[in-house]
């Protein structure tokens, strides 16, 4: 069958498009079992979903939804396909949370739950009339207005998936400047997070599983980026990067034995990592670690379940500094319960981390998550019974709604206050100075005006206008900048 898969544009502009790893992982398993593939990424393409249908022609089209800013462009290419008659499916993290809202939008034919290699595999079957819809496992249809779930698909392990062709894409399209890289790229060494963290999706979309690739696998292509694309940084972008330090030294050691050259980052767990650990990491070509540290309380700590050890952590920063790895540390504000004092200990505790980024988000209820089941219970949040309605919920946005006890107007003005910083402050990479982050801006405004649409002249107003209000919360409001700490800069 001709399968075209399309990465649905999402309607929040804060980075440069990722390269669709999940989709290229779908091509690529695809054209192995004997079916045409083309992908179609709209957040670097230019023209509508009209052109590749119309060139393509396909038989079945796979929409990937990564969250709800991508719910109304998703819905719109889905419109599209069924005005030709092309069965829609939709995957992702998010459809697969509430396959029935999807569904109920009545322009998607089936929801692929949790992983989408051989679920869409099986699917393509189903749609050539091959087998029944209620024979594939991980998805969710429509029978006579109700919605099937079929029985549930283990998750594979990664062993059993290929190696990615990055050749479906361009991957140039996608390269980004770092603070120690000049052109890095992204691929993946394992998926899934053994945390329980009461505002995360990963206890409730991988069950606490954490599954590692084959080093092979992930080695073979940084080897094919840095041969064709000439990349010389990658960014595991794995929840979590290793979960002790055994496979940790043991990915480290086969990093070194393929004799390629590449600096690297990824994520990791701030009170697990021991001093042997970073220092293997660095031998290796680790230059940048992110750690999502969420809250300097420990009351919050214990009530989000994330319990992280504040102290471990401060020391593993510290000790990422005189190594020289760049580090990020991440905090949410406006977490339910959250109070004023919580907040002034997260901020006195995230200024005084030895990290180079210090990234703030406002708290977004996800559905699936323990948090979010808490505030439907309790009454403070409607869930949304429509696409359009979900579309609009707000996932660690800059300024998302505020389910703390702390005045709305402070944690804009905390959120603000950092993210200035942030994009004012210089990064030194030897001799030089540089302050990345305006390159990345400049960068992600240039894709934008590439694609020369209406979508993308809307997106950069849209940035426009948030980026005036970070300006106006950073500056404004000096008595509240004195209470938390803030020095005006």
């Amino acid at each position: 069958m001709k399968v075209l898969l399309v990465n649905a544009l999402s309607s929040c502009f804060k980075e440069k498009p990722v390269i669709p790893l999940g989709l290229l992982s779908l091509a690529t398993f695809l054209r192995g079992h004997g079916h045409e593939v083309r992908l179609f990424d709209r957040a670097v393409e230019t023209g509508g979903i009209g052109r590749p249908l119309r060139a393509f022609s396909p038989d079945i089209i796979g929409i990937s939804v990564i969250s709800s800013k991508s719910f109304h462009d998703g819905l719109r290419i889905s419109r599209a396909a069924k005005k030709r008659g092309i069965p829609v499916v939709w995957g992702g993290l998010t459809p697969s949370m509430v396959p029935w809202l999807v569904l109920g939008s009545g322009v998607v034919d089936a929801v692929v739950i949790g992983d989408g290699e051989k679920t869409l595999l099986g699917l393509a079957d189903a749609f050539s009339g091959a087998c029944p819809l209620s024979a594939v496992e991980g998805i969710a249809y429509l029978e006579n207005g109700e919605t099937v779930l079929t029985s549930r698909r283990e998750p594979p392990p990664l062993k059993t998936l290929p190696q990615i062709d990055y050749s479906f894409v361009d991957p140039n399209r996608y390269i980004v400047t770092n603070v120690s890289g000049k052109r890095m790229l992204h691929t993946y060494s394992s998926k899934g997070c053994p945390g329980g963290c009461a505002y995360c999706y990963n206890p409730s979309y991988c069950a606490g599983r954490w599954r590692p690739r084959p080093p092979d696998y992930y080695l073979g292509e940084v080897e094919w980026l840095l041969k064709h694309c000439a990349v010389d940084a990658v960014t595991f972008i794995d929840d979590l990067f290793s979960p002790g330090e055994a496979y940790t030294l043991q990915v480290c050691r086969r990093i070194k034995e393929s004799g390629l050259r590449f600096l690297w980052g990824c994520d990791m767990r701030a009170d697990s990592c021991s001093e042997n650990e970073l220092r293997a990491m660095y031998d290796a070509g680790c230059r940048w670690i992110f750690f999502g540290i969420e809250s300097g309380s420990p009351r919050m700590q214990r009530l989000i379940d994330k319990n992280l050890d504040l102290d471990k952590a401060r020391r593993t920063l510290e000790t990422c500094a005189r190594l020289g790895i760049v580090t990020t540390t991440s905090f949410i504000v406006g977490f339910p319960g959250e109070t004023r004092e919580d907040l002034m200990q997260t901020v006195a505790y995230a200024l005084s981390l030895p990290s180079d980024v210090k990234m703030t988000f406002s708290f977004g209820p996800i559905p699936g998550s323990a948090l979010y089941e808490q505030l439907v219970a309790g009454g403070r949040l409607e869930p949304p019974r429509s696409c359009r309605a979900f579309g609009k919920l707000k996932w660690f946005d800059t300024f998302g709604i505020n389910y703390s006890d702390v005045p709305t107007r402070d944690f804009k003005v905390i959120t603000s206050w950092f993210i200035l910083a942030i994009i004012r402050k210089k990064h030194f990479t030897g001799s030089a100075s540089r302050r990345t982050w305006y390159r990345r801006m400049f960068s992600m405004a240039a894709v934008m005006l590439k694609r020369a649409n209406f979508a993308s002249v809307k997106l950069i107003f849209s940035a426009l206008y948030e980026s005036a209000a970070i300006v106006f919360y950073a500056n404004m409001f000096p008595s509240v900048r004195k209470k938390y700490g803030l020095a005006k800069r």
